[in-house]
């Protein structure tokens, strides 16, 4: 959310949020060799714990308190490995190309209900009629709109307003084009200035999806999309989250937007090889396709270990190598391209997709170049 967590704190409530970064101390655990409670420094009594109904509140640091391990990572070792596995995605990526081609599967609109929408900020008393129903999202009405809380009451959960949409019965999230339109009517104090967009499995763990934060088009019935992005398998939900806006109500940006879109793909596609390489099968394609799927997922999540993107490393190795062997190829790739025929991808530091990078530190990938790269 761009804030940090609050060390005011009191005994089993939620967490408070704060623009200030705080510290925190490990405390050892007595009898739990090897873990801590996390405490701010002022309160060595009490930790940051994760409740039986997965809400983050205080708690004693105590035995029973949720217990927090260190491990040492050294960080040249993972940047480098890093740095390897994307560059064998992109060789892996240049050898399926020459191999044969790939028809991925067709985008579909996917079929949303009122029932498929979820916010933690739902508008509670006031003036605002016109949100009497989740339809008002999906009734191709830009007049109707739905309107997050903005008189100054919390959130539900003291995040950034969101809205969570689950996917339709026997579906998920995979390759999927998230499209917003705002509400037909000018007011700054609702324009959407950046957001970020997370995926779950089952609406309670959440990894990072995509950002946005400038270039966002505001104002009257204005039509806003992700392009398509990709989540993680088995997601069943995302959350659509507001973190700058025109206007705040409790230290949360509120916003209102009037219609939402999805178009999702799913992994599914054709291979055909190339009549050149009669010894390579479609399900040889697959194989290195999928394993080029897997190390990609990996490369872009923030709780990826180094012996993750090792073991993913070596995967794709593998696979490559099997590919390149029935291709009768001795080098890596018999047709080689420049880097610049490439276009520059940029990534946070925790590795997710940064479609329009600002200030700060970035993974710059263009073909087999990988650096981290200053944006002034």
């Amino acid at each position: 959310t761009g804030r940090y967590i609050g060390a005011n704190m009191s005994y089993n409530n939620p967490l408070p949020m704060t623009d200030t970064p705080q510290n925190f101390t490990l405390v050892p655990i007595t009898g739990s060799i090897g873990y801590f409670a996390l405490a701010p420094d002022n309160r060595t009594d009490l930790g940051i714990h994760r409740a039986g109904g997965g809400d983050i509140v205080h708690w004693t640091t105590g035995a029973e308190a949720s217990q927090w391990t260190l491990t040492q990572v050294n960080e040249a070792d993972y940047i480098t490995q890093r740095e390897k596995l994307a560059g064998l995605l992109d060789w892996a990526a240049q050898l399926l190309e020459q191999a044969g081609t790939i028809q991925p599967s067709p985008a579909y609109k996917m079929a949303l209900t009122e029932n498929s929408f979820y916010s933690n900020a739902t508008y509670k008393g006031g003036n605002i009629d016109d949100f009497t129903t989740w339809n008002v999202l999906i009734d191709n009405n830009v007049d109707t709109y739905f309107h997050s809380r903005y008189n100054n009451q919390d959130s539900d959960d003291g995040l950034d307003h969101y809205i969570r949409i689950e996917a339709p019965a026997d579906e998920t999230f995979r390759h999927f084009d998230f499209t917003y339109i705002t509400r037909n009517a000018e007011g700054a104090s609702t324009n959407i200035t950046a957001y970020k967009i997370d995926g779950s499995p089952d609406g309670q763990t959440w990894t990072d999806i995509c950002t946005a934060s400038s270039g966002l088009q505001t104002g009257a019935a204005k039509q806003n999309s992700t392009g398509e992005v990709t989540a993680p398998k088995g997601t069943r939900f995302i959350r659509f989250m507001v973190t700058r806006s025109g206007g705040t109500a409790h230290n949360h940006p509120f916003f209102a937007i009037a219609e939402v879109a999805l178009t999702n793909r799913t992994d599914d596609a054709r291979y055909t090889p190339a009549e050149k390489y009669p010894a390579v099968t479609p399900d040889d394609m697959a194989a290195l396709d999928q394993k080029r799927h897997d190390g990609e997922e990996t490369l872009h999540s923030p709780a990826a270990t180094l012996d993750d993107l090792r073991q993913q490393y070596d995967d794709l190795r593998n696979t490559y190598t099997d590919l390149l062997t029935k291709m009768g190829i001795p080098s890596r790739i018999d047709q080689t391209r420049d880097n610049q025929e490439y276009p520059a991808e940029y990534y946070n530091m925790q590795g997710v997709p940064v479609s329009r990078p600002e200030h700060g530190l970035y993974i710059r990938r263009q073909g087999q170049t990988v650096t981290k790269t200053p944006l002034k």
